[in-house]
């Protein structure tokens, strides 16, 4: 038996879709997740896909953990509209945010909020806004914009906090046609594999919020 610690996450796969009413769609995401040993060891560590038979269970807050980087938010806005660390090293600073690296965020000393780490962008805004976005939460009400004075504490490996899932993991085989999941404004998202363990809709929800989790494999 191995476990392994990691985030979920998803990887893209290149298809030709047509959708009805959409704009045709050359991709679709399949269901994976990050090995904590890779980042630690790499600093663009690779998506590696979820299989059937995997025993996971995933995270929505933090207790046991490795921690990576700590530090007090300082922005420099000298080059940048909405400031980068300052004593951070550039590339460090911006893989720890598009890995989506699981953090835990003190502000005013208040109780901590956990989340991922997100380099948020949006059309109007120019450049990037670090956030953290938070655990169990959707759309604008899960991010945290970072501010100067925050305590953020960032972990590569999380083993232990409160598990709110846990299972072992069903997927159907992959299909060549892709399956839609969600059309909203004509934005739609696909997966090449369905999730039988869970909806694969909830299934891809926990894997856009980046969960830290501990898969076991025998």
């Amino acid at each position: 038996m191995s476990v392994t610690f990691g985030i979920l996450s998803t990887c893209t796969i290149d298809i030709t879709l047509e959708l009805e009413s959409l704009f045709p769609m050359s991709y679709a995401f399949d269901f994976a997740y990050i090995d904590a040993l890779d980042i630690i060891s790499c600093s663009a560590p690779q998506e590696k896909l979820l299989k059937s038979n995997m025993h996971l269970a995933t995270f929505l807050t933090i207790d046991t953990s490795d921690i990576f980087w700590e530090g007090i938010i300082q922005l420099d806005r000298t080059q940048y509209r909405h400031g980068i660390q300052r004593g951070v090293e550039e590339q460090m600073w911006l893989n720890m945010f598009n890995v989506g690296l699981p953090c835990a965020l003190t502000r005013q000393g208040k109780l901590r909020t956990f989340g991922a780490l997100k380099p948020f962008r949006e059309t109007g805004i120019e450049g990037v806004i670090w956030t953290i976005y938070e655990y169990g939460k959707i759309g604008y009400e899960g991010l945290h914009c970072l501010e100067d004075g925050d305590l953020i504490t960032v972990y590569s490996r999380v083993s232990s906090g409160e598990s709110d899932w846990s299972g072992e993991l069903q997927f159907s085989p992959p299909s060549p046609a892709a399956v839609e999941l969600k059309k909203s404004r004509g934005y739609s998202e696909c997966t090449i594999r369905q999730a039988y363990h869970t909806s694969s809709q909830e299934w891809l929800a926990l894997s856009h919020q980046k969960r830290p989790c501990i898969i076991t494999t025998k």
